[in-house]
């Protein structure tokens, strides 16, 4: 039996890459040879994980516009960089925050944001930030983003990432 997803996102870098939701388990499901949770494979550098990890959510913030409803984002399990790094204190995200286990970043509201989209708001202000976030973390360790990533961010993401310093 096949399934219909209600909404699917395919990697701009990685064509072999995709981001889908499922109608009744409404979980961001990633589906890749190069995840680990699935196939073994895990991202072979930390910008490669870190890239990823801004695709993801680009995936969450493009499935709560297009589906209107809520769903669990995949935590860990959908995150290049939980599989890269396996321990949250070794993580490019605590090397930049100085915290470990995402802390001092906006994932928190993010998740809530996807997981309770009830409220009928349309601007998805802290998905937004998380993506304007992971894009600062980029950008203080690796420079600019690569031209595919740049043009699937939203521009009322990317232009937040001036809102987040390193706090190393």
């Amino acid at each position: 039996m096949m399934t219909t997803y209600i909404f699917s996102y395919v990697h701009p870098m990685d064509k072999s890459i995709a981001f889908t939701v499922e109608p009744r388990r409404r979980f961001l499901r990633q589906v890749s040879p190069r995840s680990l949770f699935r196939y073994g494979k895990k991202p072979s550098t930390r910008e490669l994980a870190l890239s990823d990890s801004i695709i993801k959510w680009v995936a969450c913030y493009r499935a709560v516009e297009e589906i209107d409803q809520g769903f669990f984002n995949g935590g860990g399990n959908t995150c290049s960089l939980c599989e890269f790094y396996l321990q949250c204190q070794k993580c490019v995200i605590a090397e930049f925050t100085n915290e470990g286990g995402c802390g001092g970043t906006p994932y928190s509201n993010a998740a809530i944001e996807c997981t309770y989209n009830n409220s009928g708001e349309e601007d998805f202000d802290e998905i937004l930030n998380e993506i304007g976030f992971l894009v600062a973390v980029h950008r203080h360790f690796y420079g600019k983003l690569p031209t595919p990533i740049y043009n699937a961010i939203p521009r009322d993401a990317y232009c937040r990432w001036k809102n987040y310093e390193a706090r190393t």
